[in-house]
């Protein structure tokens, strides 16, 4: 879990080494936590047995969700293709880089 933790964070292991043990547990219960959470909405189990109206759904528009779906209409269910949101200046650059072939066999 610290070494995932380090290479997300681009920090060698030795330097979370060097921490204080009560930061690196700190570290380690926010992790912890974090891998508890649904992946869709973000709440933890622990969450719902303290309270279960502790949370309320509440509608939110997304620009960026809104132009994936529409892409991805435009695009059908091609095989082996998905829609990504890239900055404006990495996707002129994807435009005008060559392809590269794949070679099938």
């Amino acid at each position: 879990m610290e070494v995932a933790w380090c290479s997300d964070h681009g920090l060698p292991h030795s330097h979370l080494l060097s921490w204080d043990g009560e930061d690196r547990a700190k570290l380690a219960a926010h992790l912890l936590n974090e891998s508890a959470r649904c992946a869709l909405c973000g709440t933890s189990d622990w969450e719902w047995d303290e309270d279960r109206f502790a949370y309320e759904a509440t509608e939110h528009f997304c620009p960026g969700c809104k132009m994936k779906a529409d892409a991805a209409e435009e695009i059908g269910n091609a095989e082996g293709k998905r829609v990504m949101l890239v900055p404006k200046r990495v996707a002129i650059e994807m435009r005008e880089r060559p392809k590269k072939s794949v070679l099938r066999r």
